[in-house]
């Protein structure tokens, strides 16, 4: 029993999503998009009150406005460190895509995510949002206002 069209092998197929997770060329394609596209820079400028970020279609991290700083606690970082599919297999507390333990500084959050695509396919704005009116909606308020800010425990000042 044939799987694929005549033409195509077995070979040429498999190593196409493997070849793009890792940023490599794929036929017809340039390496994955390493700089976000203006259109998608000015909605996530945008964007001040909703943790955003935009991701390569390889899972590469680049670029986060505030809100997400704070909500992940970190800027976009580069290489293997900042790819969300790399960091799922090797970081357990990167498993899920959608931040919804304890936050260190305003607890738990229960948070939605929408994902919009750019015109080529390449980048994604992923959305991080909460229902208005919820505790993490407050939440959300909250860790906008104190940002990437980390405090010291009671027992660490002096």
């Amino acid at each position: 029993m044939r799987l694929l069209p005549p033409g195509l092998s077995a070979r040429r197929v498999m190593p196409v999503p493997l070849h793009r997770l890792a940023g490599y060329r794929t036929w017809g394609r340039s390496t994955s998009a390493r700089r976000v596209s203006p259109g998608l820079l000015l909605v996530l400028d945008r964007l001040a009150d909703t943790p955003a970020q935009v991701l390569s279609d390889s899972g590469q991290v680049l670029a986060r406005n505030a809100m997400a700083e704070a909500l992940f606690g970190a800027p976009a970082l580069p290489g293997r460190a900042g790819n969300a599919i790399w960091r799922m297999f090797v970081d357990r507390g990167s498993r899920r895509l959608i931040p919804e333990d304890l936050h260190p500084e305003v607890g738990p959050l229960a948070l939605a995510s929408e994902v919009l695509l750019d015109s080529t396919g390449e980048q994604s704005l992923v959305l991080y949002t909460a229902q208005p009116g919820t505790n993490t909606a407050e939440k959300l308020e909250l860790l906008r206002v104190l940002g990437r800010e980390k405090f010291a425990e009671p027992w660490e000042v002096r």
